[in-house]
């Protein structure tokens, strides 16, 4: 099991589009899954305990009301401990939740509803953020600790996109809704992400350039919450 475990692992990983045609064929039971499901979602729990347990997270030097207030590790053995056990069981659950989920909107962007299927969709998108869960042992590094935040995020874009490439072979969506299946699914309506804005920093972007922009963004924000409470009052 364990050389299996890797192999999908890996595949997923660093070949998914190679690695996602060999699911179709496996079993999809939650009792089929479950051992993948459990040691994934220990990687993470493990590193938190480790970290926040037995290492200790690192707390730096902190000025409060003038009192200067040194760093040092923190330890919670304790709660540590039922907090992995804790975030396993809880981790099931949102895997579980999130294949549901999957197989409930799948009628809804042409796919095909096949539960098994979905609970594999569901291991296979969360794979990488398991994975990434392992880096949680960075809290013990003095000043890193956002490198699993940063990694998390990352882990959690690639998770969509194996989604991307796994919803039209283990459920039949059609390749032009697979992103809006997967999102949606998360909880991201297509209306959220039509609706989102991005403000990027580029090399030529001046001190200047960015309080003009702070200043049109406070006006636009202003502007919209005076609207909206003139529709309420209305």
């Amino acid at each position: 099991m364990r050389d299996s475990l890797i192999a999908r692992v890996r595949g997923l990983l660093l070949q998914p589009k190679d690695e996602l045609p060999k699911t179709i064929a496996e079993a999809g039971d939650v009792k089929s899954l479950l051992p993948y499901v459990i040691v994934l979602l220990s990687v993470g729990a493990l590193a938190r305990f480790v970290s926040s347990g037995i290492i200790g997270v690192y707390i730096p030097a902190q000025d409060v009301f003038g009192m200067k207030i040194g760093g040092g590790f923190v330890r919670t053995p304790i709660s540590s401990l039922v907090g992995a056990v804790l975030s396993v069981g809880f981790g099931i659950g949102i895997w579980w939740f999130f294949g549901f989920i999957l197989n409930a909107l799948a009628p809804s962007f042409g796919a095909r509803k096949d539960e098994p299927a979905a609970n594999k969709m569901a291991a296979w998108i969360a794979t990488p953020m398991w994975v990434a869960g392992g880096l949680a042992i960075l809290a013990s590094v003095p000043y890193l600790g956002w490198l699993a935040t940063l990694a998390g995020l990352g882990a959690l874009v690639y998770g969509v996109m194996i989604g991307v490439w796994g919803l039209p072979l283990l459920l039949g969506t059609p390749e032009s809704k697979a992103p809006g299946h997967v999102l949606a699914a998360m909880g991201v309506t297509g209306e959220l992400a039509r609706g989102a804005i991005r403000i990027s920093l580029g090399a030529t972007t001046t001190e200047a350039d960015v309080d003009r922009c702070i200043q049109v963004w406070q006006k636009l924000t202003k502007s919209l919450s005076s609207r909206a409470q003139q529709g309420l009052a209305a």
